[in-house]
């Protein structure tokens, strides 16, 4: 028994026997050998604290880094580092994190001994190119460095993200409409075809799994990306042809060779990413197969699918950074909704997907840099479905298309001086796409009795081609110590249209006013093009031409304030006023419908004009500590203007509320996220008898209410998710289970009527579908 007193000398009595003694530091008291002698070349062992220079606080994801060893440490939630088995010696160290300046010390290393450095970083010095200017601005970082702290690294790898899919992290930021299923939303009352994706600098094209059936997920792996930046309105004239929002995906940046293989309910995937040499290159693989092929019971269809990423960067060639990189995805998929004889629905759909681009970047001095891409981008599209019904409906769908694009873009930045700069670029893309469609319908029974239904046999086969240019140029000056402003024009131009050309001009302005160091008020108004992307052309509702580009108006006004205990408080109203509105199609009642176009509750809504306005607020905090949350509340209103009326859109939800709150320590992270909307628009429905017909049967006629007069119930969902790391022999195991609508609750979508007719009486048979039920999933992932 030990004969000392006290819980420190205690241990030390029970160490020593063994060659060992405690050794305390800030608090922490190390377990280290305390052998009387040691060789000369004795390994030792090194912990790093990395601090904030201010306040003395963690600085989590620091990276440090010895000369002449190759390997990079990062530090932990608690800023620290630690490395074992060092050769003695002297090191020089460097310390580095975003936002941060990067300090160097000189480590000694004892033989068989313990050193304990304290690092802590000053922050960066702000540059002009670094300032927010725009309003409507988001940092989604995954698993590297965050630097607007609205969701820490930990908070998005952790918080629960149906499939893993990074894009539908997205949905949980304020001013976004979704019904959690699609990974595409609505942001500020725009369609879910209005929001620009660029990786790497490419404009990526459709990338969705299974597109056809609601792209339920992105094409993007959440392991491979290192954050998403994401505009939601007032986004600068460097970005055009897109009139909602913009979202900057940035691909893993490797610090070391490192290799992964993940297997969950969605995926099987295999990561490897690694640098060359000292610092001259890096590359990086990304492989998953989809895994609800597995799992889904096969009477309802078999969705099969894989994606692929590669990159492949020179650091010190002798033309610049220069990366070679290709995206590719493949989807055969099967959905089966009715299976009986008499009553069958089906669909296939066969997708390929392929972008190759080659982006290189130059510096030519301090003053001048160059950021040029030249790609290529390959699009394939088989959908096949057919549906019986005896007593309502017989067709089928055959609907084949392609496409080719050809892009080259450079864009330039030119700091005039300390505080001007200057960015301008442009772009030229040779289009061509080919479309072979065919579809026929007829009705009956009740179906026949839908207003304004037409039965139609459609053949539709057209090749257009052309060029779309663009250009832009932007000015952001500091005006005096509290005023930063940036304005900017682009010009975008189609050839592709009935009209032979197509010419947009887009000024912008954004304003940031520092109130004082920590509350930020910002402004921005700009004009906003979407032109019809040569993919688009709407064959399964008849049309063969591409329509101009439609125009929206953003203004915004946002104030933001940031206090000391790491939290940020953002206050912001739009407006966004959109015309030049191409017609769009809906079905009113079934936004579900595997083969849309042959339902006949599908009609044409051509606006003169539309608005989107509200307000929204927004909460984060990301600290040091164990515990992380953030809120928001948006108030909006989404209209159409037909014929003087205004009528709600179909995803107008007047009240929106998302909230977020997760607790993570060294081995374990739980979290719980909830999402609440208004219920989104419907049509009343009804009908009226007739007498019968020449066979003695009732005829009916189908009476529809003023469209979106009335509203589903409200959308709840919560969402939790709870997550193991495990130190393996070779590299680490992290295990997770999470749920997707944790309490069942049953989300209406959509509705679905039937007539039916009992001992010669009418009545209407209503059926409410649902968004996702209760989702469980489960998952492992191997790093080493």
């Amino acid at each position: 028994e030990p004969k000392s007193t006290g819980p420190v000398k205690i241990l030390g009595e029970v160490l020593a026997p063994h060659g060992l003694k405690l050794e305390e530091f800030d608090g922490t008291f190390y377990v280290v050998r305390a052998r009387a002698t040691q060789s000369a070349d004795s390994p030792g062992a090194l912990i790093v604290y990395v601090k904030k220079h201010a306040s003395g606080g963690h600085l989590p994801g620091a990276s440090v880094r010895l000369d002449d060893l190759n390997q990079v440490l990062v530090a932990d939630n608690r800023g620290i580092s630690q490395l074992y088995d060092v050769p003695p010696g002297s090191y020089r160290m460097d310390v580095a994190a975003p936002s941060y300046r990067s300090e160097q010390q000189t480590v000694t290393i004892r033989p068989g001994g313990l050193s304990v450095a304290v690092v802590s970083l000053p922050p960066a010095e702000v540059t002009l190119e670094s300032i927010t200017v725009t309003a409507s601005r988001y940092d989604l970082i995954n698993q590297l460095a965050n630097s607007l702290a609205y969701f820490s690294r930990e908070e998005l790898e952790s918080l629960p993200n149906f499939g893993e899919d990074p894009i539908h992290a997205t949905h949980r930021l304020p001013g976004t409409a979704s019904g959690g299923l699609s990974a595409k939303s609505h942001i500020r009352g725009g369609e879910d075809n209005e929001t620009l994706l660029i990786l790497d600098g490419l404009e990526l094209l459709e990338p969705f799994h299974i597109r056809d059936f609601h792209s339920i997920f992105s094409t993007i792996d959440q392991r491979a990306i290192s954050g998403i930046e994401m505009y939601t309105g007032g986004f600068p004239a460097a970005y055009g042809d897109h009139m909602s929002a913009v979202m900057l995906i940035d691909s893993l940046e490797p610090s070391t060779i490192q290799h992964e293989l993940g297997l969950t309910l969605w995926n099987t995937s295999a990561l490897s990413s690694g640098i060359i040499g000292e610092d001259r290159g890096e590359w990086l693989l990304s492989a998953r197969r989809g895994n609800l092929d597995l799992v889904v019971d096969p009477k309802y269809g078999e969705p099969s699918y894989y994606d692929l990423f590669g990159h492949l960067g020179f650091q010190k060639s002798p033309l610049g950074r220069i990366s070679v990189n290709a995206f590719v995805s493949h989807d055969k998929v099967l959905v089966i909704t009715e299976s009986d004889a008499d009553d069958n629905e089906s669909a296939t759909s066969t997708t390929d997907n392929a972008q190759f681009w080659v982006r290189l970047e130059n510096d030519f001095g301090d003053a001048l840099s160059l950021s040029t891409v030249l790609g290529y981008s390959r699009f394939d599209n088989d959908r096949a479905g057919t549906v019986t019904d005896e007593e309502k409906i017989v067709g089928f769908v055959d609907d084949r298309r392609e496409v080719d694009l050809f892009e080259f873009k450079q864009d330039w930045k030119w700091h005039v001086s300390e505080r001007q700069l200057v960015k301008f670029g442009y772009y030229a893309r040779s289009l061509s796409a080919a479309y072979d469609y065919a579809a026929a319908v007829e009705y009956d029974g009740f179906f026949d009795a839908f207003p304004g239904r037409e039965e139609f046999d459609r053949r539709i086969d057209v090749s257009p081609d052309g060029e779309s240019y663009g250009a832009y140029l932007s000015d952001r000056i500091r005006v005096g110590e509290r005023l930063t402003a940036e304005a900017g024009l682009r010009w975008d131009r189609q050839t592709y249209t009935h009209t032979g050309h197509d010419d947009q001009f887009s000024p912008r302005l954004n304003l940031l006013f520092n109130l004082t160091d920590t509350t930020d008020l910002r402004a921005s108004w700009g004009r906003f093009y979407q032109s019809q992307g040569i993919q688009e052309l709407q064959v399964e509702d008849g049309l063969t031409e591409f329509l101009p580009a439609q125009r929206a108006d953003h203004l915004i006004l946002s104030l933001e304030r940031r206090f000391p205990n790491d939290t940020l408080v953002r206050i912001e109203a739009f407006r966004k006023s959109m015309d030049r509105l191409r017609p769009r199609y809906e079905n009113l009642f079934d936004s579900l419908a595997l083969l849309p176009e042959l339902q006949p509750d599908r009609v044409r809504i051509a606006p003169d004009s539309a608005r989107a306005e509200g307000i929204e607020l927004f909460l984060n905090h990301a600290g040091s500590g164990p515990w992380d949350w953030w809120a928001s509340y948006s108030y909006s209103k989404v209209t159409d203007k037909i014929d003087g009326v205004r009528i709600p859109r179909a995803w107008d939800q007047r009240q929106a509320f998302n909230a977020g709150i997760s607790w993570s320590n060294e081995k374990w992270t739980v979290s719980l996220a909830g999402n609440y909307h208004s219920g989104w628009p419907t049509t009343a429905f009804g009908v009226e008898e007739l007498g019968l017909d020449d066979e003695g049967e009732p005829e009916i006629a189908v009476l529809l209410g003023r469209r979106n007069a009335l509203n589903l119930a409200s959308f709840r969902s919560l969402d939790f998710r709870v997550s193991r790391q495990f130190d393996v022999g070779l590299g680490t195991l992290k295990a997770f289970a999470e749920i997707t609508n944790l309490l069942d609750r049953e989300n209406p979508c959509c509705v679905d009527y039937d007539v039916e007719d009992e001992d010669g009486e009418i009545f209407i048979d209503r059926s409410v579908d649902y968004w996702l039920p209760l989702v469980p999933a489960i998952g492992l992932r191997w790093e080493f």
